[in-house]
């Protein structure tokens, strides 16, 4: 750990910032509850999809653009087959970067300012696959929606904007149904 912070320490001029949190410029009050976000360990990450894009809007209707990843714990990844035995969902944690960060995306989720405490809150104390559901009835924006397309292109327009030559487009093959 003391040579991983030694390294971040004298390479930070050259490490690229863009994924972190502060580059979004969001409200304090949100990066706060962002970061708390990120925090949320253990069994109750094991219901969220791997991948979440979403889009926070704040007060002033500015949006910001964040993805969630799931972080799965493993006792050893020896094989790609029957890897449930292996599954320690205890160690399971998460990661909240600015900006869209794979292209493969699980799950999308639009969630204002106002929302978002309660947001971390349902993560926090999740149980089961309904009180997933109850979450994605707030916040998820799924494919029978209405919204999804309209939703899916703002998402790929501002990765186009940001990400330049280096954006591509999202496949939503994976997107998950429940």
């Amino acid at each position: 750990l003391e040579l991983f912070q030694q390294l971040q320490q004298n390479l930070s001029t050259v490490l690229p910032h863009n994924y972190d949190l502060s580059a979004s410029n969001a409200r304090e009050p949100d990066l706060q509850a962002l970061e708390q976000l990120s925090d949320i360990a253990g069994k109750t990450t094991s219901f969220l999809p791997e991948v979440v894009f979403f889009r926070l809007t704040d007060s002033k209707a500015n949006e910001h653009f964040y993805t969630l990843i799931h972080n799965r714990g493993f006792s050893n990844v020896t094989s790609v087959f029957s890897d449930t035995k292996n599954r320690l969902p205890g160690e399971d944690n998460l990661t909240l970067v600015n900006g869209f960060l794979g292209a493969y995306p699980n799950a999308f989720w639009d969630i204002r300012s106002d929302e978002l405490n309660d947001l971390v809150s349902r993560i926090s104390t999740l149980a089961s696959e309904a009180d997933y559901k109850e979450l994605i009835d707030l916040y998820g924006v799924r494919r029978t929606s209405a919204q999804f397309w309209p939703f899916s292109d703002r998402l790929q327009e501002e990765f186009q904007k940001t990400a330049g030559v280096e954006a591509g487009l999202f496949d939503l093959n994976r997107l998950e149904n429940r």
